[in-house]
């Protein structure tokens, strides 16, 4: 679980990393309308540290009282190597 959850966080910096730099390139924009709501109030940089933050020890709570399960945390996982993959895909 260790290991998923090491993976999560990475995920989240990678994706926080690879959002703010799609965002520096004309014509690109935050997909999630909440998110860039957000950036528009309190800038991408600092809502995304606290977001991804926040993200982080939601998650690291619920594994430690054992209400996150292992299936979830991989399945999350994936679908964020899906968006860094895109977030990737867009800077190339």
């Amino acid at each position: 679980m260790f290991s998923l959850f090491a993976l999560f966080c990475a995920l989240q910096a990678f994706d926080a990393i690879t959002t703010i730099e799609c965002l520096k390139l004309p014509n690109r924009f935050e997909a999630n309308p909440v998110m860039r709501k957000l950036f528009s109030i309190f800038g991408a940089t600092p809502t995304l540290i606290i977001v991804k933050l926040a993200v982080c020890i939601i998650i690291g709570t619920l594994i430690l009282l054992n209400k996150m399960p292992m299936l979830m945390l991989g399945v999350s996982d994936i679908c964020y190597m899906w968006v860094v993959y895109n977030n990737i895909k867009e800077l190339k």
